[in-house]
């Protein structure tokens, strides 16, 4: 089994969450939200935890894929975060990033 998280509990982010924890190889271990109430209620809908932080999400080692579901806008940095905890992202789209330079998060 796959320990899942989703970040984003809106429209698209509970979608996300109802369907991983309907996936008979994956376990919906919790969401997250900036906005507290769409995270609690989608952990309440669907009987997991609400994380109170992304560093909670990201250190809970029950935790083994990271599904984004925010703005376009935070790809970046989730991703960043996501990598230097996991070592990998696979995304389903292609996120557009800065060419490398002093403001690219990405930059080596």
């Amino acid at each position: 089994m796959v320990g899942v998280a989703v970040v984003g509990c809106g429209r698209i982010g509970r979608v996300h969450a109802r369907n991983a924890a309907g996936n008979s190889r994956a376990t919906l271990v919790m969401v997250f939200d900036v906005a507290g109430t769409a995270a609690q209620e989608t952990a309440t809908e669907l009987g997991v935890k609400a994380a109170r932080s992304l560093e909670e999400v990201l250190s809970d080692h029950s935790v083994d894929a990271v599904l984004l579901a925010t703005p376009t806008d935070t790809h970046v940095p989730l991703i960043t975060a996501a990598v230097f905890v996991f070592g990998i992202v696979t995304m389903d789209h292609v996120v557009g990033v800065a060419p490398p330079g002093p403001t690219c998060p990405l930059r080596a």
